[in-house]
């Protein structure tokens, strides 16, 4: 029986060619078609498979996906295929959707490959189309006033999993319901972790001190690497500095060093309404630098010291 795998979420393995997997993702996305790959065994039936691409029903089939061929004998596509001659089909964001193996391909003749390739262009269709369907339904509410409504919408879309759903949710972000955005914000980076992370991280960017801000940040900086690195500075004391000097000191690059040493100094003041948030600010700050350089020192004028003897020959620790 085919394996349909509903968006679950798979590395993509490095093939004996990785930028013909590479290149049909990027040109899949904006029309948002499929990619087929032919795995092709050392079996006959891959001799089967190999002359069915021949017949005008398959090619014909074959035009609605952007088809890359990998031979089995290279590990890496055990990752795809459990062994053998079959066909993987992946969603245009990389995710495998639909996998036929050689037990469902009977002996591989152009009938029945041209079978299994219009039910795989129909449940893909049918699951875009469900994408759309929701998508279309939520952003329709956001111009309403029943949040109730927006927020099981939003509900509906998000329990898609499916990252085409993000452009919708990055509008209902927008919206006037907050918790809305609060669940958009739990659920982004389940979606895709990686396009969810830059869906929140331009939100916080047009809005770094809206309602939620500070929440968004929590999930953003957690998995924040060094392209968010301007962005974890940009206004750091004014939103979220426990989530976002954290993710400084996480991140290995020798910038954030001296940054932190200064941001320690700028908050060493103890007076003032503000007293707590500067010694919040103060600690982090020393945590931080500890987790990057190992070093034990507390408060600025120890770090400056410390950076000013160091800075020539400081290497992280490997």
């Amino acid at each position: 029986m085919a394996r349909w795998t509903g968006f679950l979420l798979l590395a993509l393995p490095a093939f004996c060619e990785p930028t013909a997997i590479e290149e049909a993702l990027k040109k899949a996305r904006v029309p948002d078609k499929p990619v087929a790959i032919l795995v092709i065994g050392s079996d006959a039936l891959a001799a089967a498979l190999e002359k069915s691409l021949g017949d005008d029903a398959v090619k014909k089939e074959l035009g609605s996906f952007l088809v890359v061929k990998a031979a089995e004998s290279d590990a890496s596509v055990a990752a795809w295929a459990g062994g053998g001659t079959g066909i993987v089909v992946l969603s245009s964001f990389g995710r495998e959707f639909l996998r036929w193996a050689a037990s469902d391909m009977g002996d591989g003749n152009a009938a029945r490959v041209a079978e299994l390739l219009a039910m795989a262009r129909g449940r893909y269709d049918k699951a875009r189309k469900e994408v759309a369907v929701a998508c279309a339904g939520f952003e329709a509410s956001l111009g309403g006033q029943d949040k109730e409504a927006m927020l099981d919408l939003a509900k509906k879309v998000t329990a898609l999993k499916d990252p085409r759903a993000l452009q919708a949710l990055a509008r209902g972000m927008d919206g006037k319901s907050l918790k809305v955005r609060e669940h958009i914000i739990q659920e982004a980076h389940g979606i895709d972790e990686k396009l969810g992370q830059e869906m929140l991280a331009g939100w916080l960017k047009r809005n770094p001190q809206a309602p939620l801000a500070p929440y968004a940040w929590k999930f953003v900086a957690a998995k924040a690497d060094a392209s968010l690195i301007p962005l974890l500075k940009d206004g750091i004391e004014t939103c979220a500095p426990e989530y976002r000097i954290p993710a400084l000191g996480r991140i290995r690059e020798r910038s954030n060093i001296p940054y932190l040493i200064e941001l320690l100094g700028r908050n060493s003041a103890s007076s003032g309404a503000d007293s707590k948030e500067k010694e919040k600010i103060r600690d982090e700050c020393n945590f931080a630098l500890k987790a990057l350089t190992g070093q034990a020192n507390e408060g600025a004028a120890a770090w400056k010291a410390w950076w000013k003897g160091n800075e020539k020959s400081f290497k992280f620790a490997e």
